[in-house]
């Protein structure tokens, strides 16, 4: 059974994330990694040994069709291109910023279609963690390319598109619909234990974690300062 990891680039901003992720996923396995960038960032990742395959256009603007939203995050709409490539026989999506410190094919478990770990429920503004949110997060996502796993991304895109107007829309918000709506009896989800994404609001209660996730890994001071303020 084939193990790969995909990525997405869609801005300049996710550029050293994504590189700062590859070398730390190199130093625990030797899965293949498929890049999904756009086109002109190609080149920024000619050393890092992976497979580019490029944005379609069309993931990088709203369908002219597109449900109106209130505050549209139209930059998490080319990561269900990410999700429905399945390059593998086992996918493992990973955000641009994590940091990988354990064999992520550990995730899987072929009991489940998908695996996912726990989202953190915080006081953002107050900086202060709450619990494990009842959402998943979707920066850690395995799962088997199977036609039941190929419904449900293409109809959370669908969602995604066409039907959920949540103020702060994301691929995530459509992801947990699937989950708790029209995929909850067809779709087995493993919970990862939370060492497989640990955001910063946890990032001290966490022991022998797994994966970090967080934006500025690839520059400790700054990551500091952020960790922190949580502390």
């Amino acid at each position: 059974m084939s193990f790969g990891v995909v990525y997405v680039v869609n801005s300049e901003y996710f550029i050293q994330r994504v590189i700062h992720s590859i070398k730390s996923l190199r130093k625990v396995s030797d899965h293949p990694v498929t890049l999904c960038c756009r086109s002109e960032y190609a080149s920024e990742f000619s050393k890092e040994g992976v497979s580019l395959v490029n944005l379609p256009e069309n993931y990088l603007s709203p369908p002219a069709d597109a449900k109106t939203y209130v505050k549209p995050n139209w930059h998490f709409y080319c990561k269900f291109f990410s999700f429905r490539l399945m390059p593998y026989e086992v996918n493992i999506h990973l955000d641009a910023d994590t940091e990988v410190l354990k064999d992520p094919a550990l995730a899987y478990d072929s009991n489940y279609d998908i695996s996912l770990a726990r989202e953190c429920d915080c006081d953002w503004a107050n900086k202060r963690f709450i619990k494990m949110h009842k959402f998943f997060n979707s920066g850690v996502a395995v799962y088997k390319r199977t036609p039941i796993i190929e419904d449900f991304f293409r109809e959370a895109e669908n969602d995604f598109v066409y039907e959920n107007i949540n103020s702060y829309h994301s691929d995530q918000t459509s992801i947990n619909r699937m989950i708790r709506e029209k995929f909850r009896d067809q779709v087995n989800v493993n919970t990862l234990d939370q060492r497989w994404n640990v955001r910063v609001p946890i990032w001290n209660s966490i022991k022998d974690p797994y994966l970090l996730h967080a934006h500025n890994l690839f520059d400790k001071d700054k990551l500091s300062k952020i960790i922190e303020k949580w502390s």
